[in-house]
């Protein structure tokens, strides 16, 4: 993993939802609880993103654990998490493995929270 201090990350994971013999179930979620390291975007990775984008709060998470991010193929539900107090969702990750430390590095966005 990258060196830097690890927090406790309570992961959340969901499940979609599915119709069994007719009956809406809803999916199973859990809690994963993972040691990360946590950190803001910097103004050059900001730039990838699309201008409208920009305005949202993101961080990076590094990490052992293989986190599960925006997919819009399968339509699997992102994990979210809880960081400082706002709610997060994944939107992307990557796996490296250089031999050394492999780790993922997933970017997350901050949720809104208005209504």
């Amino acid at each position: 993993m990258t060196p830097g201090k690890k927090i406790d990350l309570k992961v959340y994971r969901y499940s979609k939802g599915e119709y069994v013999k007719g009956v809406w179930a809803d999916g199973i979620n859990k809690i994963i609880e993972i040691k990360a390291n946590v950190q803001p975007l910097s103004s050059q990775e900001l730039l990838l993103f699309a201008e409208g984008s920009r305005r949202r709060h993101y961080v990076k998470v590094y990490s052992d654990d293989e986190l599960v991010g925006i997919d819009e193929d399968t339509e699997i539900i992102p994990d979210e998490f809880i960081y400082e107090g706002k709610r997060f969702q994944i939107q992307e990750v990557k796996h490296y493995n250089s031999g050394i430390l492999p780790h993922y590095k997933s970017i997350a966005a901050q949720l809104n929270t208005r209504k």
